[in-house]
């Protein structure tokens, strides 16, 4: 039987190498017309990238035109989904009503980043693509890095008739601005951003002799310990096995722990990958103990959030959306327990939060078309557009303006206002373009360390196996 992990990793080879292809064959689109195991045994051919020379988009002030004709029509995709959707759609609506240029942009979403990228390398192969895009920045690293040319964004912000002032610029949030760049090039410019931290029960907490929220990693061991100690103890055979930490196969709640241990996965010229480390196997050591102390625990619920809210975990793994659905399954089960949310504590002083998110880029190379575009990306940022998505999704505010703005919304949401004050812990999260690859190895690394035949002796070899694994499709 092939593992769903196996066939994560065929998809992205094949999808790598398709993109790749096509763009050989096609040169620039016409615009205008959880569980499983890999070894590097089970790999198939070599992935194999032709070398193309980039197609230049990039437009200078001279180039960029004066005006733009009335009726331009462009296609939006992007990989939302539910109220975000819902709340895109409100929003393009009201743009298309109120732009003076009669700009008509047409939103499409594509459920989520999988699918997403599907579509996309379907019409690439077909020689075609919209107009403009929100997708993940190490997305945009692949097209870029394969001949597929985007608009660089930097001629169009800094453009004195169509760009930001310099206050404007200084506004956006130093972390998520610079995300977007490469070498000297824009690609992008952030849609949202989320950040991914520990879902943490201060009342229970409290209940359990911690009057501190965990400040490092052996304190979050003692605490989650504590809590799963309680119920292998108590009278109800019901609750035994659950109480701590909910074990997460998620890459980047995998990847924050290798980070709070000073590792990480970095490819060097895509031929040497650093996953083996000492300090990625003392996380991967960490996260067996726990699994095997009793202080971390699997359940059948594919989200942890009702376990969260009837004190079946005392912590969980999640990102910042996670923030207003918590706060209604609460209030659903009737749960009057304060709660907030951590970054990963650390075996140094300074705890880890990692960031992500999607980016607007454009992909036309009519010179009209990505005027308007650029237009459009500059309503959607608009500080009270931004507020819109925020409430919507419970994401970071994307510029110091739009926080401003937020007052009453922190009011509201406390867990919300509390991940404010991490915004200086701030981390990206890798967004090479091998990251797709790196992603699905650390998923199955997290699901290998608490198989029930695997002992500590292992720990090592998985790390470098996957790190060879890595080295090979990166190659």
């Amino acid at each position: 039987m092939i593992s769903t992990m196996k066939i994560a990793f065929y998809r992205l080879i094949i999808f790598i190498a398709i993109i790749g292809l096509s763009i050989s064959a096609c040169a620039q689109p016409n615009n205008d017309t959880n569980q499983g195991s890999t070894t590097p045994a089970e790999i198939p051919t070599a992935i194999s990238t032709p070398t193309i020379s980039p197609i230049t988009t990039e437009m200078s002030e001279d180039s960029l035109p004066e005006k733009i004709p009335a009726g331009i029509t462009l296609d939006f995709w992007h990989p939302w989904s539910g109220e975000m959707a819902n709340l895109i759609e409100e929003m393009v609506g009201e743009f298309n009503k109120t732009n003076e240029w009669g700009i008509t942009v047409n939103a499409e979403f594509h459920s989520d980043e999988t699918v997403f990228i599907d579509d996309m390398n379907q019409v690439i192969k077909e020689g075609e693509s919209p107009e403009l895009i929100a997708a993940p920045i190490y997305y945009l690293r692949i097209l870029e890095e394969n001949g597929f040319a985007l608009q660089d964004l930097g001629n169009l912000i800094e453009s004195p008739t169509w760009g930001y002032t310099k206050d404007e610029i200084a506004s956006f949030l130093p972390v998520f601005w610079i995300a977007d760049i490469s070498l000297s090039k824009r690609l992008g410019i952030p849609a949202y951003r989320s950040g991914y931290l520990i879902f943490y029960n201060l009342t229970w907490a409290r209940e359990l002799g911690f009057t501190q929220s965990p400040s490092d990693l052996e304190d979050f061991k003692n605490q989650t310990c504590r809590a799963g100690s309680t119920y292998l103890n108590d009278s109800d055979l019901n609750n035994n096995g659950t109480g701590g930490w909910v074990y997460s196969y998620n890459p980047y709640a995998f990847y924050s722990w290798l980070k709070a241990f000073g590792g990480g996965s970095k490819a060097v010229g895509n031929k040497i990958n650093t996953l083996g480390r000492n300090e990625n196997v003392e996380s991967g050591t960490y996260l067996y103990d726990l699994f095997l102390d009793n202080c971390a625990w699997i359940g059948r619920q594919q989200q942890p959030y009702e376990y969260f809210a009837n004190r079946q975990a005392l912590a969980y793994s999640g990102k910042m959306e996670d923030i207003l659905t918590q706060e209604r399954v609460n209030e659903l089960n009737n749960s009057s327990d304060q709660w907030s949310v951590l970054p990963y504590p650390s075996n140094s002083s300074k705890p880890v939060m990692l960031i992500d998110g999607d980016s607007y880029a454009i992909t036309t190379k009519d010179k009209e078309k990505s005027l308007a575009a650029w237009i459009f990306i500059r309503w959607m940022l608009k500080p009270e557009n931004q507020v819109k998505v925020i409430e919507a999704s419970g994401t970071f505010p994307l510029s110091k303006t739009a926080m401003d703005m937020l007052n009453d919304f922190k009011i509201k949401h406390p867990a919300w206002a509390a991940t404010l004050q991490y915004l200086p812990l701030a981390q990206n999260a890798p967004d090479d373009s091998n990251w797709g690859l790196t992603k699905e190895v650390l998923a199955d690394i997290s699901w290998k360390l608490i198989q029930y035949t695997t002992k500590s002796e292992d720990i090592p070899v998985i790390f470098m196996d996957a790190q060879n694994l890595l080295s090979e499709l990166t190659q």
